[in-house]
C-alpha cells in the first residue's frame, strides 16, 4: 500500500510504501492513502471538505510578455514563489515584471499554491 503524506496545504511531501495503514499512521503526520502510478508531481490533497481528497494538480494560465530587456508575467497564482536564479519574490496574484540587465535567455521557475502545477518558464529578452 502507497500513502502520500501531506502538509497544512495539501502539499504533498512524500510518498511512503508500507505494509499497513497501522505503519503509515505511526510514522506521523497526515497521509492518503494512494495508487502506485501516483505522481507528487501532478498530485495534491485537497482540504477544503470534511475529509482530504487526492487531486490532480491543474495548470495555472501562466502567459508571458516580452518587450525589450523585461518580461511581464501574466496568471500568476496568489502566493506562488516566483525564482529567477538567486532572486525570488512572492506572487501577489497581480501581474508580475521582471527586468534584466543583460540580453539573454533566464529560466523563471514559479512555485504555486498546491493545487497548481510547478512551471519551469525559458524567456529569453533582448
Amino acid at each position: 500500500m502507497n500513502f502520500c503524506f501531506y502538509d497544512d496545504e495539501g502539499k504533498i511531501d512524500y510518498v511512503l510504501s508500507a505494509h499497513s495503514e497501522d505503519f503509515a499512521r505511526a510514522q506521523g503526520g497526515s497521509f492518503i492513502p494512494c495508487s502506485e502510478d501516483f505522481s507528487d508531481d501532478t498530485h495534491y490533497v485537497d482540504l477544503s471538505g470534511d475529509d482530504p481528497v487526492l487531486l490532480g494538480r491543474e495548470e495555472s494560465g501562466i502567459t508571458v510578455e516580452k518587450n525589450g530587456l523585461s518580461a511581464t508575467i501574466f496568471d500568476i497564482p496568489e502566493g506562488s514563489l516566483v525564482r529567477v536564479g538567486e532572486s525570488s519574490v512572492v506572487s501577489d496574484g497581480e501581474t508580475t515584471e521582471m527586468e534584466f540587465d543583460a540580453p539573454g535567455t533566464y529560466e523563471i521557475r514559479i512555485y504555486p499554491p498546491p493545487q497548481y502545477r510547478d512551471e519551469v518558464l525559458e524567456v529569453t529578452v533582448g
